[in-house]
C-alpha cells in the first residue's frame, strides 16, 4: 500500500502491519501450472482499538 494511504483516518499516523496474508492463484497454461502469490498486509492503528478512540 502506498505511503499516503497507510495513514490512520483518526490520528493521521502510519498504521502498522499486524500480519500478512498470502493469496495464491493457480493458472493452467499448456503443459504447466503457474502459481501466482500475492501478499496482502493487514494494517492497524497503534493508538486506536478499532473504534477511533485513543487507547490508554
Amino acid at each position: 500500500m502506498p505511503g499516503g494511504e497507510r495513514a490512520c483516518k483518526c490520528f493521521g499516523e502510519d498504521r502498522a502491519v499486524v500480519y500478512a496474508v498470502d493469496h495464491e492463484c493457480v493458472d493452467h497454461e499448456l503443459g504447466k501450472l503457474v502459481i501466482q502469490v500475492e501478499k496482502r498486509e493487514i494494517l492497524g492503528c497503534r493508538k486506536s482499538e478499532g473504534d477511533g478512540k485513543e487507547s490508554l
